[in-house]
């Protein structure tokens, strides 16, 4: 982005041109820049930001944890307490191991702008 935006020539471009014409074109530069270069941002149905590093194993192990809290909840036995808390903690372990992952992963300003992102929803949220 910061390459393209070099090879404009900026005093040809506005040169005799109102502050008002030269912010709408400045802007209308960036503005396709940015839709080129930036990546969009799936939301999700209650307008949160997935995370990048949630993938379909962790999805199916959470899955699998809700069934045996609940399964846990209805049998109250000592089994079924055994089951969610060894599920619980693989699910734990799985997360942090693929956060990891990603985070020494990111080596495109793509897949960093994305990590970005979704750390500052998370934090602003």
């Amino acid at each position: 982005m910061k390459e393209e935006m070099n090879q404009h020539d900026w005093t040809a471009i506005l040169q005799e041109k109102s502050a008002d014409e030269s912010w709408i074109l400045l802007n209308d530069i960036v503005l396709q820049l940015m839709d080129k270069y930036i990546p969009k941002v799936r939301l999700r149905d209650d307008g949160k930001i997935p995370p990048p590093w949630l993938n379909n194993t962790i999805r199916q192990k959470s899955k699998e944890k809700w069934s045996a809290y609940w399964e846990m909840r209805r049998e109250k036995d000592d089994r079924s307490r055994k089951k969610y808390a060894k599920i619980r903690n693989q699910l734990k372990w799985l997360v942090r191991k693929t956060i990891k992952e990603y985070e020494k992963s990111v080596h495109s300003q793509k897949q960093l702008v994305q990590w970005a992102v979704y750390v500052t929803a998370e934090f602003y949220a």
